[in-house]
């Protein structure tokens, strides 16, 4: 079998040491790929690096915040009607050494690890909290199956899915999404906003249990789905798209182990 090389980017203002150190092991564990990743933490610049990751020969990039929004205008195409739908992208194909392919799987790994735990969501009442394309995906996703959002805390989140925008959070909700915020960091929802029953999608990744988010899940008595479930999920498809290659949700789950 040929090899896949040159190398990948992973872009990102600060970048998160469990997805750089889990696309590090994959690559690394795949024989039929002569590859690697390479971090690169910025604020601005990403029209010139992703001009000198086609000449440098680079196969595509990782994108993480504040980048999410940008690469797809960037790029020569959307590689599917839902990533236009929601307008940002988490990683980027460079196909040819020119063309830019960029698509978002965060919403369909969200969506996969949402109805596994909490099947019934059809005109359920949601609140979105945090910022960017995670928030962004979580949204999409929970409209196309039917929920009723009834807030969003980014302005983009709103314009785009909410109409009219609703300017203050409910009291209660039937589904509670808390995505990174603008430092980065996941919060816990306002107080008393779930109850018994009620379902918490928390983006955290870090290796560390009891983060603010999944400790409000535990005391109000509500199903909780954590970012690594989600970013289980949206692994394999995501290194498809970049690699060509397919991976075993086994393979996946033994690096992430160990992160």
């Amino acid at each position: 079998m040929a090899k896949t090389t040159g190398l990948f980017g992973y872009v990102s203002a600060k970048a998160d040491p469990v997805i750089l150190g889990l696309w590090q092991g994959l690559l690394s564990g795949e024989k039929s790929l002569d590859t690697g990743i390479i971090p690169f933490e910025r604020q601005d610049g990403l029209p010139q690096l992703v001009s000198a990751g086609k000449v440098m020969g680079f196969s595509g990039f990782l994108v993480g915040a504040p980048f999410e929004e940008q690469i797809l205008a960037l790029s020569d195409e959307a590689a599917d009607e839902h990533t236009k739908q929601i307008g940002s992208a988490g990683a980027a194909r460079i196909t040819g050494g020119a063309r830019v392919s960029s698509q978002n799987f965060s919403w369909a790994a969200a969506m996969a690890a949402i109805t596994a735990n909490y099947p019934r969501i059809w005109r359920k009442r949601a609140a979105i909290f945090g910022y960017g394309m995670q928030a962004a995906s979580a949204a999409y996703g929970l409209r196309t199956r039917g929920a009723e959002i009834s807030y969003a805390e980014d302005l983009f989140v709103c314009r785009r899915f909410i109409v009219p925008s609703i300017p203050a959070p409910p009291a209660q909700a039937d589904i509670v999404v808390c995505a990174p915020g603008r430092s980065g960091a996941v919060g816990a929802p306002p107080e008393g906003m779930l109850s018994k029953g009620a379902l918490l999608v928390d983006f955290s990744i870090g290796k560390e249990a009891g983060s603010p988010a999944a400790r409000a899940a535990l005391e109000a008595g509500a199903v909780l789905v954590d970012g690594r479930r989600m970013l289980l999920a949206r692994c394999a498809p995501e290194f498809e798209f970049l690699t060509g290659r397919m991976l075993g949700m086994d393979s996946i789950s033994r690096v992430l182990k160990n992160l």
